[in-house]
């Protein structure tokens, strides 16, 4: 089982929907904050939790590089990408067959990159599990869909944003890129 949720909390609608002029939201932040909570079957990273007022997962990058991942699954069967606010902390992505091979990791080494195609120096190993390539791709891509409209219904402008524009770009290159198989 793949899952991920996202939740955007009551303070950062608020913030989002007072948004009027989007060359001022790009120049302060052009995120969308919240939480995020991915499970790999019995292993998990984050939290979802509404009544707890964490806010500080950057949820469009989140999605930029889960989508840009499909991309690099797709293309090169492999792929890692650094957990956001974390220094060294990955995760790696394995295509075998129609499975999608996940593991959290530890690197020692200092890497300029948030996402690659390229091994990297494994140090520490946390967990490893597989998935179903298609539950994979089929799960964040609704809910990066779900993501999208949930930004337009509290403030259509803000969609409009550079970083919300790359992101559905990418969305849009992922769900191209798959099988029809495997679209929502």
């Amino acid at each position: 089982m793949f899952k991920l949720e996202y939740a955007i909390l009551f303070n950062e609608k608020k913030r989002l929907n007072k948004v009027e002029n989007l060359t001022l939201f790009e120049k302060e932040l052009d995120e969308v904050e919240g939480q995020i909570h991915i499970t790999c079957n019995k292993n998990e990273i984050g939290f979802v939790d509404e009544t707890i007022p964490y806010e500080g997962e950057y949820l469009v990058e989140w999605l930029q590089l889960l989508n840009t991942g499909i991309l690099q699954l797709e293309d090169k069967g492999y792929f890692v990408m650094l957990v956001p606010d974390s220094a060294d902390v990955w995760l790696e992505f394995k295509l075998l067959n129609e499975m999608v091979c996940i593991s959290e990791v530890q690197t020692e080494e200092n890497y300029k990159e948030f996402i690659m195609t390229n091994n990297i120096e494994i140090t520490k190993n946390f967990w490893s599990d597989k998935i179903e390539k298609g539950e994979f791709f089929q799960e964040i891509l609704k809910k990066t869909e779900a993501f999208i409209q949930e930004v337009y219904s509290i403030n259509k402008l803000i969609v409009g944003s550079k970083r919300m524009k790359r992101l559905i770009k990418i969305f849009q290159m992922s769900k191209d890129s798959i099988d029809n198989n495997f679209l929502i």
